[in-house]
């Protein structure tokens, strides 16, 4: 396996070391809730989508659980209560009805919920705190979009600035928006050529986010 990757254009030896090397941390220590949902790699839920999924839940087993229930549902009217709402607890700002149609499509296919279930037997996934939701108490998640996370961004940006880019960011929650990649970096934003910062984030099991990706983030954030 190592010696494909190695093959790979733009690889080698050593990349390929460093990837095995991330893959068995996160199988040795573990992810964060957050961070599974996000690599289940479901349309329309990226990072932030992730953090308010993991913060309504707070244990993968109980999103699981209502992708489970979601599965029996005849209607899409009541799927995912915890996230959109019900007559007991009001929606989560951030999470639209395109991530909603996409969580219904995912928990609709059994060969992919499955998967997800057998993935989370075998790695071990955090917990990640919980934020009340009820209409008696506080009814909107403030989990932001970036929270307390080093935010890197790397290659040409189109539709947007670097330094307007790092602006918005760190008014979405970053703690930092450094020049360099590192074990500590939580996101990289990704615009055209990318290279090296983006190789990187592979081989040090950061999340790569596209600049199209980011950007619906800070507009749908801004509503």
């Amino acid at each position: 396996m190592l010696e494909a990757i190695s093959a790979l254009p733009g690889w080698g030896a050593k990349s390929a070391n460093n990837l095995a090397k991330a893959a068995q941390a996160t199988s040795t220590n573990g992810i964060s809730s957050d961070r599974f949902v996000y690599a289940l790699g479901i349309r329309h839920v990226g990072v932030h989508a992730s953090k308010l999924i993991a913060s309504a839940y707070g244990s993968v087993n109980a999103f699981l659980a209502s992708v489970e229930q979601a599965q029996l549902n005849q209607s899409s009217a009541g799927s995912f209560p915890a996230l959109f709402g019900d007559e007991k607890q009001e929606g989560i700002k951030g999470l639209g009805p395109a991530v909603k149609s996409s969580l219904e499509a995912f928990a609709q296919s059994k060969i992919l919920t499955q998967a997800a279930r057998d993935l989370a037997d075998i790695v071990v996934v955090h917990s990640h705190p919980t934020k009340p939701n009820t209409v008696e108490g506080s009814s909107q998640s403030n989990v932001l979009p970036f929270q307390d996370l080093a935010v890197v961004f790397t290659g040409s940006l189109k539709g947007i600035s670097r330094k307007e880019a790092q602006k918005m960011a760190i008014e979405l929650g970053a703690k930092s928006t450094p020049n360099s990649v590192s074990s500590s970096t939580g996101v990289v934003v990704a615009g055209d050529k990318s290279g090296k910062k983006a190789k990187e984030a592979v081989e040090l099991g950061v999340r790569l986010m596209a600049e199209t990706e980011f950007l619906s983030i800070v507009t749908e954030y801004k509503k």
